[in-house]
């Protein structure tokens, strides 16, 4: 999409539609103020980076934009793993935001399949979001609340050890994610990933993870009866996906790629 279409498309995706209350009406100035913000800044800077490479072939800027990854740290235990350590019965784990972009229900839905094959296995869902009643109700009309439990906000330092003991993360989104980080922190604790193949999710996850169809609840419980099927496999996946973010992700990595930048942009930069 050339610039001035994606303009174009942004400004009318911030105007308010004519049922909308008065206050989010007015919201629109704030949205408009952050949309000319981004704009006059993308003029302004001496050189434009994305998160991904995904993100950084969209962009509709006529100039270069390159890819300039977050960084994340593997943890050194994910090469001793051991399918042990894995909480019983096995679980899968989603984290983030409970809306309908990020395709929880999909996750629901291909419980509900695995259920039906007698598979023993807990569902954990992390996060907070507008459509928690929605997707608890689903969770009870589908008859699998016996194996979801909803866990709500956790801080960081607790999450990486459920999601260490998880058999499996999921990331079923449905919108084009521009760098799924939480898939890379699993990568950091040695579990694999089952994610959906949009967005800049693939470019996280890597060859190692489990990818599927966008919004394919067949495809996803595959995945997942996989990893119940062969917990050893899902391990292996997990480890290989640690060395993957060790080669690709690391802060020392990102440091150099940032040192050399600016070097270009001033020759005389030094630390």
């Amino acid at each position: 999409m050339p610039l001035s279409q994606r303009l174009k498309a942004e400004f009318i995706h911030s105007l308010p539609k004519s049922n909308y209350p008065l206050k989010w009406k007015l919201h629109t100035v704030v949205k408009l103020a952050k949309l000319a913000t981004r704009f006059l800044t993308a003029l302004v800077v001496d050189r434009h980076t994305a998160c991904s490479q995904f993100l950084a072939d969209s962009h509709s800027f006529p100039w270069k934009v390159e890819t300039l990854y977050n960084p994340i740290q593997a943890q050194d235990q994910g090469a001793h793993k051991t399918v042990n350590e894995l909480s019983k019965p096995h679980s899968f784990v989603y984290v983030g935001r409970l809306n309908s972009d990020k395709g929880v229900d999909l996750l629901l839905k291909a419980t509900q399949l695995l259920q039906a094959q007698n598979k023993d296995f807990r569902v954990l869902i992390i996060g907070d979001g507008g459509e928690v009643k929605a997707l608890r109700d689903l969770a009870a009309a589908l008859d699998i609340s016996n194996c979801v439990e909803f866990l709500g906000n956790y801080s960081q330092p607790k999450i990486l050890p459920i999601v260490r003991s998880s058999l499996a993360l999921v990331a079923p989104s449905r919108w084009q994610e521009p760098a799924g980080y939480v898939v890379l922190e699993a990568s950091s604790v040695a579990t694999c990933s089952i994610a959906a193949n949009v967005g800049g999710l693939p470019e996280m996850a890597g060859s190692h993870n489990f990818l599927c169809e966008r919004e394919n609840v067949e495809e996803l419980a595959a995945a997942m009866r996989v990893c119940l099927d062969c917990p050893q496999d899902a391990i292996e996946r997990g480890k290989r996906a640690t060395e993957y973010v060790r080669e690709k992700f690391s802060p020392a990595q990102t440091v150099d790629q940032l040192i050399q930048i600016y070097r270009e942009l001033s020759p005389d930069f030094k630390l």
